[in-house]
């Protein structure tokens, strides 16, 4: 691995620890074990390498759930579909937490839009269409608005996950957040 590599696999892992402003780009080189100038040779500032940590984040949550929210064909089908949502979003989280934390952190750092691009959009997207299907099988009711529904599911289980993460749980997913969005009445079944 590259000094350049490391410096930044290094960054993400401390950034998304910490956050931005707790780490320093002194910290950052004892854990590289580089001299702080190396920091400095292969990125402008502490700011650049943060950015470059966003840029190169490398996990796609869309994989997960393009097997998961297939088009349902009954009411059976759409609550089991639902289930497996929860379980791999918390998955997802579970597995990227560090890249997950450094994208929550760059919410702080003004970059909110580059957070719901990388993470929130694709999701909703998916849970978007999965809903739309969901109505066509006539599964749910033909008047519920697909787009908000997605983003306000999408909202829960991440303020669940927030929770979760700021608490300092071991299970950093959103455990039953299905069955309180069902009650909540977002989603009304035809």
């Amino acid at each position: 691995m590259t000094t350049r590599s490391e410096i930044l696999n290094v960054a993400t892992h401390l950034f998304g620890l910490h956050g931005f402003k707790e780490v320093t780009t002194r910290q950052i080189s004892e854990a590289a074990k580089c001299n702080i100038a190396s920091v400095f040779y292969h990125f402008a500032n502490k700011e650049t390498l943060y950015q470059e940590c966003l840029s190169n984040l490398n996990f796609n949550p869309n994989l997960c759930f393009d097997q998961i929210l297939k088009a349902p064909q009954k009411k059976e089908d759409f609550d089991a579909t639902f289930d497996s949502f929860e379980e791999a979003f918390n998955q997802i989280v579970c597995d990227n937490l560090a890249s997950i934390k450094l994208l929550l952190s760059s919410i702080d750092l003004g970059f909110r839009a580059f957070f719901e691009e990388k993470f929130l959009k694709p999701i909703a997207l998916q849970l978007e269409n999965f809903l739309k299907d969901s109505q066509s099988a006539k599964i749910v009711s033909e008047g519920l608005d697909t787009k908000t529904a997605s983003r306000t599911i999408v909202t829960f289980f991440m303020c669940h996950m927030l929770l979760r993460l700021t608490e300092n749980q071991e299970n950093h997913g959103a455990e039953g957040v299905s069955r309180e969005i069902m009650k909540s009445g977002i989603l009304h079944y035809s």
